[in-house]
C-alpha cells in the first residue's frame, strides 16, 4: 500500500481502465458489462445459491438504461421508496416493471427509520448527514427486499445489479467498485465504466424510455432528503412537482415547531464552543435567517439555550438579540 493508503497495482489499473473507457464503443462497454456480469455470477453459484438478481430502479435514466440492458438477466426490479420523492418517479419505475414484465419490488424505510422521524429527530439533513440518509431510507429498504430471498445466509445469495458510474461524479469515481459482497448480497456494478456518451448512444439506439422527472430536474427524484441539495432547487421543484415541494414545505413546518433545523436543503447550524441543549435559525421577522445572509442576526451565529426554553414569537424561536429588539418595538409578546 502506498502512503494514500491505496494499492498502486490497483490504480494502475483503474487509470488504464478510464483511459480504455473513454476510446470504447458503446458496444465494447456493453460487452466488457456482461463479462463483468456474467464472471460474477458464475463464481458466486459455484457453492451457493442464487436466489434472485435484482436490478436496482431508481427511475432516473441511468439506472432505467442498465436495467434495459440486463432486463434478460434480471428476475426482478427493486426500488426503494424513500418516502420523500416525486411520486411521478415511481410511477415510471411502476411503468417500466410493467413493460418489461418483470416483478417490482418496492420497499419503504421501516418505522423507526422514515425520513419524516429522521427530520422531526434531527432536523433536516446538509452533508455530513447524507450517509445516515442513504443508511436509513435506502439500505434498509434493500435489507428487506434481502429478506424475501435469504433464508440461509451461509448458503444463499442475492444479486443487486446498481448503476454507479466512475465518470458519473467526482464522489462516485472514488467510491464506485466494480463488485464487492456485504454478507449475503453481492453488489455488481455493470456500468461501472461507461461514460456518459455510451449511455447516451445506447438509449438512442434501443429507444430506452426517459423519465421526464430527470429531464425536469437532472436527477431522478427517487430521493428528495436535500443533503446535497442545490441553490434553486427546492424552487424548481415547486414549479414542476408542486406536490412534493409541499410535502417538503409540510414537513419544514412540523420541524420548526420541534426546534429542528427546519430550511431544507441547507447546512445545519453548528453550536457555539461549550453550548448545551438544541440549537436552531432565529425566526425574526417572521423567515429563517441564513449564515450567509447580509441581515443575519449577530453576524449568523447560532444561539443554543441550556436552561430555559428559547424565547419565540408566533413565527417561531428567536435569539437573544433579536429578543430585546422584540421587546422593545413591541412587536410582539415574548412567551417563555
Amino acid at each position: 500500500m502506498s502512503e494514500q493508503g491505496i494499492d498502486p497495482e490497483l490504480e494502475e489499473w483503474a487509470n488504464a481502465m478510464r483511459e480504455w473507457a473513454v476510446g470504447a464503443t458503446v458496444d465494447e462497454a456493453l460487452g466488457y458489462s456482461r463479462s463483468l456480469v456474467d464472471r460474477v455470477l458464475a463464481e458466486h453459484s459455484l457453492d451457493r445459491e442464487i436466489t434472485a438478481v435484482v436490478g436496482l430502479l431508481s427511475g432516473g435514466n441511468d439506472s432505467t438504461t442498465f436495467c434495459h440492458a440486463f432486463r434478460d438477466q434480471l428476475t426482478h426490479l427493486g426500488h426503494a421508496n424513500t418516502g420523500i420523492g416525486v411520486e411521478e418517479t415511481r410511477e415510471h419505475v411502476r411503468r417500466i416493471a410493467a413493460a418489461w414484465e418483470l416483478p417490482l419490488i418496492e420497499e419503504s424505510p421501516p418505522p423507526g427509520a422514515t425520513y419524516e422521524e429522521l427530520v422531526l429527530r434531527f432536523g433536516f439533513p446538509g452533508p455530513g448527514s447524507h450517509g445516515l440518509m442513504v443508511s436509513r431510507l435506502k439500505e434498509r429498504a434493500f435489507r428487506q427486499i434481502r429478506r424475501r430471498f435469504v433464508e440461509d445466509h451461509r448458503r444463499q445469495r442475492i444479486v443487486f445489479l446498481a448503476g454507479m458510474r466512475h465518470f458519473e461524479s467526482t464522489r462516485r469515481m472514488a467510491n464506485t467498485e466494480e463488485t464487492h459482497r456485504e454478507g449475503s448480497i453481492v453488489w455488481i456494478s455493470p456500468f461501472a465504466w461507461w461514460t456518459d456518451d455510451h449511455l447516451n448512444e445506447y438509449r438512442s439506439r434501443h429507444d430506452v424510455p426517459r423519465n421526464e422527472v430527470s429531464d425536469h430536474l437532472h436527477m431522478s427524484g427517487e430521493c428528495l432528503c436535500g443533503a446535497f441539495a442545490k441553490p434553486g432547487e427546492l424552487e424548481q421543484l415547486r414549479f414542476f412537482y408542486p406536490d412534493a415541494a409541499a410535502a417538503i414545505d409540510g414537513l419544514a413546518a412540523r420541524a420548526k415547531v420541534a426546534q429542528k433545523h427546519c430550511v431544507w436543503g441547507t447546512r445545519p447550524p453548528r453550536k457555539p464552543k461549550g453550548a448545551t441543549g438544541p440549537t436552531w435559525l432565529c425566526f425574526h421577522d417572521g423567515a429563517p435567517h441564513d449564515n450567509s445572509s447580509s441581515d443575519s442576526c449577530d453576524d449568523g451565529t447560532w444561539w443554543a439555550p441550556s436552561a430555559a426554553k428559547a424565547p419565540v414569537l408566533e413565527t417561531g424561536p428567536i435569539c437573544q438579540k433579536c429578543e430585546a429588539t422584540a421587546e422593545e418595538i413591541g412587536e410582539a409578546e415574548v412567551v417563555r
